[in-house]
């Protein structure tokens, strides 16, 4: 009698995708990947070796105002009326 005993392996390959960091966004292209941050210019690139990203990151800043978007909050209308129910307010 013959026993035939074969064995397969398997290995993973390539990078699990990345989280975008609080206040940034991943683009991932194949084997590279840019995090950009959402309120600021940072940007960094890092490349798939293997199973692990090559490069390093940092955190990306909270957001702010910007000019753009002060200006465009400068330009909105703003509606105010008053109602008949609105009576002063009495110092305390």
């Amino acid at each position: 009698m013959m026993i035939i005993i074969i064995i397969m392996v398997y290995a993973a390959r390539g990078c699990a995708d990345l989280r975008a960091p609080r206040n940034g966004w991943v683009q991932r292209v194949g084997d590279r990947v840019t995090v950009t941050c959402n309120f600021s210019s940072h940007t960094w690139h890092l490349v798939c070796r293997d199973t692990h990203w090559v490069g390093q990151i940092s955190s990306c800043s909270h957001g702010s105002l910007t000019l753009l978007s002060v200006l465009l909050y400068a330009i909105t209308p703003i509606t105010v009326t008053k109602s008949s129910h609105d009576r002063p307010i009495k110092d305390q």
